[in-house]
């Protein structure tokens, strides 16, 4: 139906063109016109132009006014305003004004302040030969380490070159003793110290050395759980043997 509108638009002004007069019909009994006009069965009809030579010229009727149904950029923005010049003098003037007033504000916050687009408000302030600088970032990082002023764009707390030291840091090895076998064995300092901070004391050379220490550890739990209490009359009668 969209074709068929545009093509019948199409036709009309070339009609108007060579003095013809036409009018769009929609409303009709398809099936009528389709069997008087011999019109195949996979072929429907959806609109007709009637053609001919006017008799009369009629007035025409009275239009809305451009400002009433098309906009600029957005809603509620007159066309013919931006047409005339009018908006585009308006525009430049409250960005200047806003850039003076605060020569930090973002174009976007511009932009959204006037309603217009970012890129008119970045156009605008090209013209004027000042484009707008970064404002300085509100809170200022350093580096922990070495107190280094951070870019706005460093994620950690640590300046680039004392990352790279602290990550060389890291990924070396510690010599550690294992308390099952007694064999020196290496592992990661960056290991080394998460764990720490999880409250291990003991790093084993295998799992096996683990297992061996656990079993033991669990050995001795029970038995001193599972080892008998002496009664007190028992642990009396030696100070009483004292006194006799």
């Amino acid at each position: 139906m969209f074709d068929v509108g545009l093509a019948a638009q199409n036709m009309i002004l070339v009609a108007h063109s060579l003095g013809l007069a036409t009018v769009t019909a929609g409303l009709f009994d398809a099936s009528k016109a389709a069997q008087i006009l011999a019109v195949p069965t996979n072929i429907a009809v959806v609109l007709l132009l009637p053609l001919g030579y006017p008799d009369e010229q009629p007035t025409p009727p009275s239009r809305k006014e451009l400002s009433e149904i098309a906009f600029y950029e957005s809603y509620g923005r007159k066309a013919e305003s931006v047409i005339l010049g009018v908006e585009e003098k308006t525009s430049r003037a409250k960005i200047a004004a806003i850039k003076r007033k605060n020569p930090h504000k973002r174009q976007i916050d511009i932009a959204r302040e006037l309603n217009i687009t970012r890129q008119r408000v970045n156009q605008v302030l090209k013209s004027f030969g000042d484009p707008p600088q970064k404002p300085p970032h509100p809170n200022p990082r350093y580096c922990a380490n070495c107190g280094k002023k951070l870019n706005r764009r460093t994620k950690g707390e640590l300046c680039k070159a004392c990352y790279i030291a602290d990550l060389h840091n890291r990924i070396e090895d510690v010599e550690l003793t294992c308390p099952q076998c007694g064999r020196v064995f290496t592992k990661k300092k960056s290991y080394v110290n998460h764990h720490k901070k999880k409250g291990w004391h003991q790093f084993f050379c295998s799992g096996s050395c683990r297992s061996k220490a656990n079993s033991r550890v669990k050995a001795e739990r029970l038995r001193l759980r599972d080892k008998p209490l002496l009664p007190l009359n028992a642990m009396d009668k030696p100070h009483e043997a004292g006194k006799g």
